[in-house]
């Protein structure tokens, strides 16, 4: 069934332009300087408990300034009633924070990572002069599975999976800040998704993901 621009595949909607529009994250190949974390990262405090044990491995990869303002903080978890940008002037957009609400439990306070010089905490500058997340870059190099370990609201995007009409939705993000960025405009890139399977896979369950998967691969090659 589709209406919309969506299919019912399952118990969902998908947007079906998750089938046409190519795109992949390469930080290497776009040299984009981990534009799409241009904001703090929302987390939960299942998420930040899960980091909390491995920040040790984390604060490895970033720079001295980073380290000492996370340790003199005491968490790489902000507390709003200090960052600016928590005190009724968050950047998140409207769309991000559609995406965003289903993390949240009845009643869960919300909470950012610290932004330092501009820029969440956890992000550091490699020595070719690229921008990376020390969160992602430890999972790599530990043989975790990033898109498992990572908090959500970074593994999502572009993705979001939120409710319309009481009806479950996976749809695209279409944060106007984000519009320009390379990862979304190469055309020579994979269909997105083939390239977001691990992050469906989060996103919906593997039986589901791979129902998404067989749709794709029937209708749209």
């Amino acid at each position: 069934m589709k209406k919309n621009g969506l299919v019912k595949i399952g118990p969902i909607l998908v947007d079906t332009a998750i089938f046409t529009t190519p795109f992949i994250c390469d930080v290497d190949r776009y040299k984009c300087e981990s534009a799409c974390c241009y904001r703090a990262c929302i987390i939960t405090g299942d998420e930040a408990k899960r980091i909390e044990k491995h920040l040790p491995g984390i604060l490895k990869y970033l720079p001295k300034e980073n380290i000492d303002f996370i340790k003199r903080k005491g968490s790489f978890v902000a507390d709003c009633r200090e960052q600016p940008r928590c005190l009724g002037k968050c950047e998140i957009d409207e769309d991000e924070a559609m995406a965003v609400r289903r993390l949240f439990r009845e009643g869960e306070e919300f909470r950012c990572t610290w932004l330092l010089n501009d820029r969440c905490v956890l992000l550091y500058n490699s020595n070719d002069g690229l921008r990376y997340c020390a969160v992602h870059s430890y999972a790599l190099d530990a043989g975790l599975t990033w898109e498992e370990f990572k908090m959500i609201d970074c593994v999502q995007y572009p993705l979001a999976i939120y409710i319309s009409e009481g009806q479950q939705v996976l749809g695209i993000q279409s944060t106007p800040y984000l519009a320009d960025i390379p990862c979304k405009n190469n055309q020579d890139a994979p269909l997105m998704y083939k390239s977001l399977k691990s992050t469906i896979r989060r996103l919906v369950g593997d039986e589901l993901a791979e129902e998404i998967m067989a749709y794709g691969d029937l209708h749209y090659k």
